[in-house]
């Protein structure tokens, strides 16, 4: 009996526009650092793009700046990928194109879950065309956009959707983010990433208790009940990020 290999997860997400750049690496330099993130000096890894950090919570975000037009790739999940989006988009007033992608593998399979949408200053968003396209021209097979080393499977994937959204050439500059500081407990700090990641947190009450309701990007919420010294330590690391 053969032991199977754990499988890998990657995830990045490439999000900008094509359009006028209004400032785009310094919108979202604000909102990173918003979200508790602090830049480093830290070297960029060595893949051709960023992709989830083994050092759980740390960002790395690549910047391409063609002659028109701003846009970053980010190693980061596909929902704290698009909260980011949604607050670049308001905050720029401008239509942000996002690409999200995620692959599963091991020694013998792999899978891929691929997405886009163009996200509103107002959140609303539509779904694009590119993500089915490229599943349809693979036909589900995988293996065959990366030449069967599943490995570089993400790297395929961004690279198809860089080769496709952004004309050559373009400027590249990378910046590494450290994860924002642990709150001491694991609920709390699952909580907090919960409310970095949703498109709105508010707090509320419930037969006279203090919780926290979480409406994630794909419009599902949840609630939390608090403690006193809990919702201290929440509101000191994100309320600002709360809805009044």
């Amino acid at each position: 009996m053969y032991a199977h290999s754990m499988k890998q997860v990657e995830q990045a997400a490439l999000l900008g526009s094509s359009g006028r750049d209004r400032g785009t690496v310094a919108a979202l330099d604000h909102i990173l650092g918003e979200l508790g993130f602090t830049a480093t000096k830290q070297p960029a890894s060595t893949h051709p793009w960023p992709r989830t950090s083994a050092v759980v919570g740390d960002l790395e975000v690549l910047h391409l700046t063609p002659e028109r037009g701003a846009w970053a790739c980010l190693g980061t999940t596909p929902n704290m990928a698009r909260a980011i989006a949604i607050r670049l988009a308001a905050r720029l007033n401008a239509n942000i194109q996002i690409f999200e992608a995620t692959a599963k593998f091991d020694d013998r399979s792999l899978e891929c879950t691929i997405d886009d949408r163009m996200i509103r200053a107002d959140g609303a968003s539509a779904l694009g065309s590119f993500a089915r396209e490229l599943e349809n021209s693979v036909g589900g097979k995988w293996k065959e956009l990366c030449d069967a080393k599943s490995y570089f499977a993400l790297t395929a994937l961004i690279s198809a959707v860089v080769e496709s959204w952004i004309p050559s050439p373009f400027e590249r500059h990378t910046v590494v983010w450290s994860a924002p500081a642990s709150l001491g407990d694991r609920r709390l700090d699952e909580l907090a990433l919960r409310i970095r990641m949703s498109s709105r947190a508010e707090l509320t009450t419930v037969d006279s208790r203090t919780c926290v309701r979480v409406t994630t990007v794909d419009k599902a919420s949840t609630m939390s009940f608090l403690t006193p010294d809990e919702l201290a330590l929440l509101k000191a690391a994100v309320g600002h990020l709360f809805v009044s």
